[in-house]
This record gives C-alpha cells, sequence and structure tokens, in this order.
C-alpha cells in the first residue's frame, strides 16, 4: 500500500514546482527523512523535480546500469517517465506562478504527506520538520 506525498520547491522567482512521489510519504523513515538527509540545497531539488513524478525516492536520483522499475537498486530512486515509461503531464511536474497557487492545490488534493522546501529548510504542511 502506498503512502503518498507532494514534494514542493519554493523559486526564486516566486513560482512553486511541486512532483507527487507514490510510496513511502512519511516524515520519519521515509520521503521526509530523504529530503533532510539527500536534498538539502536548491540545486539538487531542482534537479529531482526535472525527473518529474516519483514511484519511489531514494537517495540518489542516478540511473545505474541495470536498475529499472521491476528491478530498483537500493538507494536509487524510481521515476515514472524514466524508469516505467509513465508521465502524468507532459513536463513531469506541476508549475505553479505563486505560493498562493501551489496552497490551492494542495488543499483540493489527497496526499498523506506535503513537504516544501522554502529556500532554507524543509516543511511538512506548513511546519518545519
Amino acid at each position: 500500500m502506498s503512502t503518498p506525498s507532494s514534494i514542493a520547491l519554493h523559486k526564486s522567482d516566486g513560482t512553486v514546482k511541486q512532483v507527487y512521489c507514490n510510496y513511502d510519504g512519511y516524515i520519519k523513515n521515509g520521503v521526509g527523512e530523504m529530503l533532510k538527509k539527500y536534498y538539502k540545497t536548491e540545486e539538487k531539488i531542482e534537479d529531482l523535480m526535472n525527473m518529474g513524478n516519483i514511484s519511489g525516492l531514494g537517495k540518489s536520483i542516478e540511473c545505474p546500469e541495470g536498475h529499472s522499475f521491476h528491478n530498483r537498486l537500493p538507494g536509487y530512486s524510481v521515476f515514472y517517465i524514466r524508469d516505467r515509461s509513465e508521465s502524468f503531464q507532459s513536463e513531469g511536474y506541476n508549475k505553479f506562478e505563486s505560493e498562493q497557487d501551489y496552497k490551492d492545490f494542495i488543499a483540493q488534493d489527497l496526499q498523506d504527506f506535503n513537504y516544501y522546501f522554502d529556500g532554507e529548510v524543509w516543511r511538512n504542511d506548513g511546519k518545519k520538520f
């Protein structure tokens, strides 16, 4: 059973990029912990966002030989576009013109956790964790 989450980045131009992650959305021992440990800079988060929606988040976005959806290597993320040949939208991510537009979106979405990097710290549903 999945525990879906939303991962978002507030960019310096005021826009927000957001992707969906299907599995292990929990703060502890899940997506939250991975984000805090391995995705600490805007550059790393931007690289993650550019890969599009995520089936399962790992400590790396690289794709070593032999890694795929059906043969997930430990520590490596699985992406819908790259590893499953599936896409929810053409860019693979959502882009919002403002933080309020993003908040309106997640208010009607059904994710269990909503992670948001505000440029300095990770937050879940508005609270630093």
